[in-house]
């Protein structure tokens, strides 16, 4: 069955973007949860009639019986240990609680279960800034002031 997304053209289109260095597949609701321990995951899932609009604490329904729309990619960004995770929607601020929401584990675990799939990419790590020291803060407000004239 086809969810309609492709975690696989993510991770191959972040590669071309040069934002990663790779990507690995994975599959189930275990696999989803090793990988939250190093950082987030692309999943791919069944969209269901009953997921459009979360409720107003941004709890998303997932209803078995709304029926399937078609699929959706999604970030999964956080898990707890009371059994509910943080998905982030690329719609916009407006859907869910400021574009995302939490889903119940047995919820995403079923949703994985009907031909869902995790991806995880190898993200790659932004250079880390020189730290300013006391002389370079000096000479970049000396710099703006002459070229203010004072």
């Amino acid at each position: 069955k086809d969810t309609g997304s492709s975690g696989i053209a993510c991770g191959k289109s972040a590669q071309m973007l040069g934002l990663a260095t790779g990507y690995a597949h994975a599959f189930g609701i275990d696999a989803l949860k090793a990988t939250l321990q190093t950082g987030p995951a692309l999943i791919g899932i069944p969209w269901l009639n009953s997921m459009f609009n979360p409720d107003s604490g941004g709890q998303l329904t997932v209803d078995r019986a709304s029926g399937v729309a078609g699929g959706h990619e999604l970030v999964v960004s956080a898990y707890d240990v009371t059994g509910w995770f943080r998905i982030d929607n690329s719609w916009n601020a407006s859907w869910g609680d400021q574009g995302s929401c939490h889903v119940r584990e047995a919820d995403l675990a079923w949703l994985l279960s009907q031909d869902g799939d995790v991806t995880v990419p190898q993200l790659v790590t932004a250079p880390s800034p020189t730290p300013a020291t006391g002389a370079l803060v000096a000479a970049a407000v000396r710099a703006a002031l002459t070229a203010k004239g004072v």
